[in-house]
């Protein structure tokens, strides 16, 4: 099988607690995931690693050459004097841009980040990890601050696409219409639902 990343008894602590613990999975090409468990059980510690912005203490991830990833974070962080239009500066696809911004109801692309409500800036952080057409996809809450419309665009989007997805909801709704794969993180252990 093609498998674009591989996980291996993935761990990671911090002063009194273990957040992760022996976690491993083989993500093949056009997978699509769902992680789900209760607040703290180590969800967006587990994408953080996997997306190389949070280091691990112990495993390994093996990818494919070249293997191009875009994360979604929980809580994005754009310089606040930047335009909305300017956060797409390195992907340089200006009609692709206001195009998505627009379904995610972004319509002044002139405007400064940190004049935007945190919903605004999330939406905008979507937006940018959608136009990247990434190898891997990893998604923190995209469904937080989205009205129907919208997440029904991004349903619809990611079915399109060919893309590998790794994906943290509490929207079950959305994680079952989107998700061929569940798993769940509780105390600990790891359980996998088709």
């Amino acid at each position: 099988m093609d498998y674009i990343l591989t996980a291996e008894n993935l761990g990671k602590h911090y002063r009194h607690s273990n957040a992760l613990s022996g976690f491993s999975m083989h993500i093949p090409k056009g997978s699509i995931y769902g992680f789900v468990g209760r607040n703290g059980a180590g969800k967006t510690t587990l994408l953080n690693i996997i997306a190389g912005v949070e280091p691990m203490d112990a495993g390994k991830i093996t990818t494919k050459r070249d293997l191009r990833v875009s994360y979604l974070k929980q809580l994005p962080d754009f310089s606040p004097e930047i335009t909305v239009l300017e956060t797409f500066s390195e992907f340089a696809n200006e009609q692709k841009a206001k195009q998505i911004l627009t379904k995610f109801n972004i319509t002044r692309f002139d405007q400064p980040m940190g004049t935007l409500s945190g919903g605004q800036v999330k939406r905008v952080a979507l937006a940018n990890v959608l136009i990247q057409e990434p190898d891997l996809l990893i998604l923190d809450e995209p469904t937080n601050h989205l009205d129907l419309e919208m997440t029904e665009y991004l349903e619809n989007y990611l079915n399109r696409s060919n893309v590998t997805l790794l994906m943290v909801t509490h929207d079950r709704y959305f994680l079952d219409r989107v998700c061929n794969e569940i798993i769940e993180i509780d105390n600990k252990r790891f359980y996998r639902y088709k």
